[in-house]
């Protein structure tokens, strides 16, 4: 059975160390335990995947402390995703970002062709708001994370359920105590032709109508700042 330490300076430090080595470790988050490794590396990335026999055509998320490490990487957040994931963002929303930098880092990008031959490079992030996930990320950086469950059953939601259901898979297992669960968060993607420009790709803490409703102002606010320019713009011609 995987080593279960509460989270504390000493834990951290053994987290950490873990994760530089290609291992993988479960922590908790405002929705739901999750397992996670390093997101650069190709190994620790593959073991991530064997410990949940998560299918390989899936992808997994990144989190990170907040929104601006998106950046290191070369990810980007069109408007008005954007706008709308700072606005939920700590918590249970997940963007869909575009993959700008063709040398990024991360190997967990998803990569796919449309009918018009047009290569997509994706990658999904999240910024949970939960105290003792801020200290694991502020100190091992961004994560490769997946709920921590056997794929296709019902997340943990306590570092106990997650030695009964994965064992010593996993290198570590740190316990914030429960977490709220088992529902994980809503992740939205930029879609030109949906309402809103919003593709609600699966919902979950947060309700897609509050998503859709938030995403509509920022669309409202933003044509009526155009309009404003444009007005001035035209008086200033005159």
């Amino acid at each position: 059975m995987a080593r279960i330490l509460t989270v504390d300076h000493q834990s951290l430090q053994l987290a950490q160390h873990i994760i530089a080595q290609g291992g993988v470790i479960a922590i908790p988050t405002d929705t739901v335990y999750g397992v996670a490794c390093d997101p650069t590396s190709k190994e620790a990335v593959q073991r991530l995947f064997a410990v949940k026999h998560r299918p390989a055509q899936k992808t997994v998320q990144i989190l990170v402390a907040q929104l601006s490490d998106i950046h290191q990487y070369g990810l980007s957040i069109p408007f008005p995703l954007d706008t709308v994931a700072q606005h939920f963002c700590p918590g249970g929303f997940s963007p869909i970002c575009n993959v700008d930098d063709p040398d990024t880092a991360l190997v967990t990008v998803r990569t796919q062709t449309d009918e018009r031959g047009n290569i997509h490079r994706t990658q999904a992030v999240r910024v949970p708001a939960h105290l003792e996930a801020q200290q694991i990320l502020a100190l091992c950086g961004p994560l490769a994370a997946s709920s921590a469950n056997i794929s296709g059953m019902q997340a943990a939601t306590s570092a106990q359920e997650v030695a009964q259901m994965l064992g010593d898979s996993v290198d570590l297992i740190l316990d914030a105590g429960p977490t709220p669960g088992p529902v994980a968060s809503t992740v939205c993607a930029y879609n030109a032709q949906e309402p809103q420009c919003m593709q609600i790709l699966r919902e979950g803490t947060i309700p897609a109508t509050v998503v859709r409703e938030f995403a509509q102002q920022v669309l409202a606010e933003h044509m009526n700042h155009e309009e404003h320019v444009m007005k001035h713009e035209q008086r200033i011609a005159e």
